[in-house]
């Protein structure tokens, strides 16, 4: 695990950093991204605009 303070590592069953005594227990993970879902990753605001111009941003299809 990282300090979030001084980014040293520490080991996983440390309370507190080896460096600092910054507290570990504290720190959560930051949830995973999925990349399958783009509403995940995208601010909602923005999502809602592009799915609203969806029509106009597709493109055209053509036959070589």
């Amino acid at each position: 695990m990282r300090c979030p303070k001084c980014q040293s590592d520490n080991t996983g069953e440390a309370k507190f950093c080896i460096e600092y005594g910054c507290e570990l227990r504290a720190v959560k993970p930051p949830p995973a991204i999925d990349y399958a879902q783009p509403l995940s990753c995208t601010p909602k605001h923005l999502a809602e605009k592009i799915l609203a111009a969806r029509h106009s941003i597709e493109g055209e299809r053509r036959e070589l």
